[in-house]
């Protein structure tokens, strides 16, 4: 999961595709949190469009600010997410009574995405929960993308593992 990495189209409302990435489903009007516990506590969050792609989840804010002049450091706060569907972990829908459905998950960062990461001397790598609200509907859609999406990534991470596997030696 990486903080401010997502590459923009030229009318900055849309992620560019990765090599061999394809747009399953996005929701308008989404709001997002990000909440990291224990020594690594981060908070984060932001009203935008989520995008669901068959290799990633990716929340961009809107309205999008320009971009930074260059040499200027990045900026702290969330502009755009991105969640490879390997650090997207335990995902559930949940309908409430009385606000807007949600889908819940657990994220884990990567190496050099500017959010907190393992520490010398700690157990495991932090976990954020990471809540996507479907304020104008859409929700049922997304989530069935996002299942549709990590089947996909398994699958093909299955085949690759079968393809780098030793052959058999005969004697």
């Amino acid at each position: 999961m990486a903080l401010n990495w997502v590459t923009l189209d030229e009318m900055s409302s849309r992620p560019l595709p990765l090599d061999d990435e394809r747009f399953l489903h996005s929701v308008q009007n989404a709001a997002l949190t990000l909440d990291f516990s224990g020594s690594a506590k981060a908070s984060y969050k932001a009203t935008g469009r989520a995008f669901v792609t068959s290799r990633r989840v990716v929340f961009l804010i809107h309205p999008m600010p320009p971009p930074p002049p260059p040499g200027a450091p990045p900026p702290t706060s969330l502009h755009s997410l991105s969640v490879p569907h390997d650090h997207f972990q335990n995902f559930r829908y949940i309908i409430p009574i009385f606000s807007a459905a949600y889908l819940e998950a657990e994220v884990f960062p990567v190496t050099g995405g500017g959010l907190p990461q393992r520490q010398t001397g700690e157990p495991e790598t932090p976990k954020g929960k990471l809540k996507i609200w479907f304020n104008e509907g859409g929700g049922v859609a997304f989530r069935d993308a996002v299942e549709r999406a990590k089947k996909e990534w398994e699958e093909v991470k299955a085949k690759q593992a079968d393809e780098d596997a030793l052959p058999m030696l005969n004697s």
